[in-house]
This record gives C-alpha cells, sequence and structure tokens, in this order.
C-alpha cells in the first residue's frame, strides 16, 4: 500500500517525506552502482553507456535531494 504522500502527484510533497519512495530510490542507487562497478562498461556501445551514465546520475541526484530534505524536515521538525 502507498502512503498518502505516494499518492500525491505534487514531487515537492514526496521529496524527503516519502521512506518507500526513498527506499525505491535507494535500491535503485545501489544496484545500477554494482552493475558499474562489476560490469565492463567500456565494451557497451557509446550510447548504451551515456544513457547508462545519466540513469546512475540522476538517481544519485535525486537521492541527494531525498537526504537534504529529509535532513531538513527532520531538524525543523516539519
Amino acid at each position: 500500500m502507498a502512503c498518502n504522500r505516494c499518492m500525491s502527484s505534487v514531487f515537492k510533497d514526496k521529496i524527503g517525506r516519502c521512506n518507500q519512495c526513498m527506499a525505491i530510490n535507494l535500491v535503485l542507487l545501489i544496484g545500477l552502482s554494482g552493475i558499474y562497478l562489476l560490469a565492463n562498461v567500456e565494451q557497451w556501445l557509446a550510447v548504451q553507456r551515456v544513457a547508462f551514465l545519466m540513469f546512475l546520475m540522476l538517481t544519485a541526484i535525486l537521492m541527494g535531494l531525498h537526504l537534504i530534505a529529509w535532513c531538513y524536515y527532520r531538524l525543523t521538525g516539519t
């Protein structure tokens, strides 16, 4: 079951508040990092490398935003 924040379509309401979304993002980031470290990315086509690295980078940025917002909400008590 999704929480009330997950059911919202507003991105701003979800960031840093929804534990389910943060867990999914963390699993994605760990999985992608594992693929990057264990797979031989140099043998992939250039388009595949660029797409994979962009997805990895955007997942890391989203996780960073989640962590910043989560810390902010914990420190301010909101």
